[in-house]
């Protein structure tokens, strides 16, 4: 239980951090 508990905030931190950089992304191309 407590493995998978783990393995799922390790993809959760994964989405986030894929989130943000899509993001960025998005930003960057809107600015130039």
């Amino acid at each position: 239980a407590l493995h998978a508990t783990v393995a799922k905030q390790n993809s959760l931190a994964e989405t986030l951090e894929a989130v943000q950089e899509s993001s960025r992304v998005k930003r960057r191309l809107f600015c130039s």
